[in-house]
């Protein structure tokens, strides 16, 4: 960064990169600059446990440098060494009151100059699906997970005239890994298809055939569901007996069962 030292250049940043220390440093070479700031990169004590609420905020500043937290649905965190601790009017839209959302100025000018860049950590910190473990590789595969949802979003709004709120598109997602392949016998009760197309149910009781040792009376068949579900499953007789969950996509025509392979 030599050669635009004493040049007073503003610069913004993403949390990795700032730092109490390492705005005093830019500083002197006559760089000022904004970004998100991590709780541990030198924030003031006073700072790290204050409990806000939704639009209220809190500083400290020393000499050039500001230290600034404004609770939104989480709290922000910025530092800077170009704004002052004032609020105003931004463009967003409170959607409960219909009125402009009061933002410290810092953080209006960060989301102006970053514009996409950190969008999608914004994003991803709103609804993280990762939870703490010890095991590294399962923060980097709920954190891939994480990038493939909210790319997945974007590609969405892309393709899409109706926009839609990023919570809504998860919601639905949810909804579609906890529905779809996933047929039960209850669910066939609430959803009844043409009955000639339709497998039936299975009976209650055990027909005698079924631990026969003539394989012929075992002819597999894969599960008729309502048209609805492109794979329809149901719950394994026998696993269901030893209170274990397990699903399968065939059953014994002659019997009407269906056992997992």
């Amino acid at each position: 960064m030599t050669p635009y030292f004493d040049l007073w250049h503003h610069l913004y940043m993403d949390n990795y990169y700032n730092s109490v220390e390492n705005s005093q440093i830019l500083l002197k070479h006559k760089i000022r600059i904004c970004g998100a700031i991590r709780i541990n990169r030198g924030v003031p004590v006073c700072l790290k446990t204050v409990q806000l609420k939704k639009g209220e905020t809190v500083y400290r500043r020393k000499k050039d440098v500001l230290v600034q937290i404004w609770r939104s649905k989480n709290d922000v965190r910025i530092i800077s060494t170009i704004h002052s601790a004032e609020m105003k009017e931004s463009r967003n839209i409170d959607r409960a009151t219909k009125e402009k959302i009061i933002k410290p100025v810092g953080v209006i000018d960060y989301n102006k100059y970053m514009k996409g860049v950190d969008r999608a950590d914004q994003y991803i910190s709103y609804f993280r699906i990762a939870r703490k473990t010890k095991k590294w590789t399962n923060r980097v595969f709920f954190y891939l997970l994480n990038c493939a949802l909210f790319n997945a979003y974007r590609v969405y709004n892309n393709l899409n005239t109706m926009k839609m709120r990023y919570k809504k598109f998860l919601h639905a997602i949810a909804r579609m890994w906890i529905t779809d392949d996933i047929q039960d016998v209850d669910d066939d009760e609430e959803n009844p298809g043409p009955s000639e197309l339709r497998t039936r149910r299975a009976p209650k009781l055990d027909p005698p055939t079924r631990l026969s040792q003539d394989m012929k009376q075992h002819i597999l068949e894969k599960i008729i569901g309502t048209g609805k579900i492109r794979h329809p499953q149901r719950r394994c007789r026998v696993c269901a007996k030893h209170n274990k969950r397990s699903t399968t996509i065939t059953y014994a025509d002659t019997v009407t069962f269906h056992f997992t392979g």
